[in-house]
């Protein structure tokens, strides 16, 4: 945040090139009621601990191309252990969120914010219908429907950088349909799950979910879907980004006979996942690792407070980078490092900023 407000105020003060309205969102009204509003699940995210635990119920809206996020926080009681599936069965609208996570909802009292969240409306004339979805998936407009993944990776790369765009929930969700699945493999250390996808008209995609104790069965759920206990799988919904074999997908729901949400399922994570995850070393993503690291410290810290050495290491660092080809951000942080001193003032700063962005594009765009 300290350094997406200065990069978005020099996207607009850049001679006019980028509209304020833009970058900054201010033509975007804080609430907006949506009337007859259709909305199909694509699943959900479960995150926290046991003793807070928030719910992320992801919902297309097909008519504006979008995806719309209503979140439920729960705070357990003494001697109680929230997980995504115990409140799978929670109501809320008339339903459960296990319901909407993986169902077809039609409403007349729902809200968007402006970050593109969800609320129902509470009133006598408010209805909200929700009826059990299928993962007819194949309607959903071609901004949130990947058939080709190659073209969603040329798609992903030419968005300006997440420090510009506007600050949306779930912005990166996507629904892939499948071709098929060519293996499933297990990163035992960092209870990682794989899978390698590809789509239905081509490109190549992987699958990845991290274990979680809100969600203990969700691995187990997401193998099983890809694996075909459900049938043959026909869609994987999820959070797309680019990495540096490809595109990689936090998945929130697999569709085959039925639609099958992760984090919702049942299960205490005790199950055999079988197969091997290559992990080779990624040297450039340690060294922008260390830079970052180095860059969050002098935030956190206070650029008045820096412990002894750690304009060295800011050297060292930069060192780091340039050595794995990536020497504008290896010079970034050494200019730091020669902006800081005893008193640093607005130059420190400006250097700061000046890195961290450098950092945060660079990563982005790996």
């Amino acid at each position: 945040m300290l350094a997406e407000l200065p990069a978005r105020r020099r996207a607009v003060v850049n001679g006019g090139a980028t509209p304020a309205q833009r970058v900054l969102g201010t033509d975007e009204p804080a609430e907006t009621p949506l009337r007859r509003l259709r909305l199909t699940g694509l699943g959900a995210r479960v995150r926290g601990t046991a003793g807070e635990v928030a719910v992320d119920v992801v919902l297309a809206h097909p008519a504006a191309a979008g995806v719309l996020v209503l979140r439920r926080e729960f705070t357990a009681a003494e001697g109680d252990h929230l997980t995504g599936h115990t409140l799978a069965g929670r109501r809320v609208a008339g339903s459960t969120l296990g319901a909407l996570a993986a169902g077809n909802v039609v409403s007349e009292s729902a809200v968007r914010s402006a970050a593109h969240r969800l609320r129902f409306t509470a009133g006598r004339l408010a209805r909200t219908a929700v009826t059990p979805g299928a993962g007819s998936w194949a309607d959903l407009p071609p901004a949130l429907l990947a058939r080709d993944l190659d073209a969603l990776a040329a798609a992903l790369a030419e968005r300006p950088p997440r420090l510009l765009r506007p600050r949306t929930a779930a912005e990166s969700v996507r629904v892939l349909a499948l071709g098929e699945v060519r293996s499933i493999g297990y990163a035992a250390g960092e209870q990682r799950l794989e899978a390698t996808v590809t789509g239905a008209a081509g490109g190549v995609a992987t699958v990845s979910a991290v274990h979680r104790a809100v969600a203990p069965g969700a691995l187990d759920a997401l193998a099983a879907a890809l694996g075909g206990a459900h049938g043959t799988p026909r869609y994987v919904s999820g959070t797309v980004r680019r990495g540096v074999g490809g595109l990689v997908v936090e998945a929130l729901a697999v569709v085959a006979d039925t639609v099958v949400v992760p984090d919702l399922a049942a299960g205490a994570g005790d199950g055999e996942l079988t197969g091997a995850v290559a992990d080779p070393p990624d040297p450039v993503a340690g060294a922008l690792r260390a830079g970052s690291a180095l860059l969050a410290q002098a935030a956190h810290t206070g650029l008045r407070q820096l412990p002894g050495g750690f304009r060295d290491r800011l050297r060292e660092a930069g060192a780091g980078l340039a050595r794995v080809g990536l020497d504008r951000c290896g010079a970034a942080l050494t200019d730091l490092a020669g902006a800081l001193g005893a008193d640093p003032g607005d130059a420190a700063v400006r250097a700061w900023v000046d890195a961290q962005i450098r950092l945060l594009v660079t990563a982005e765009s790996r």
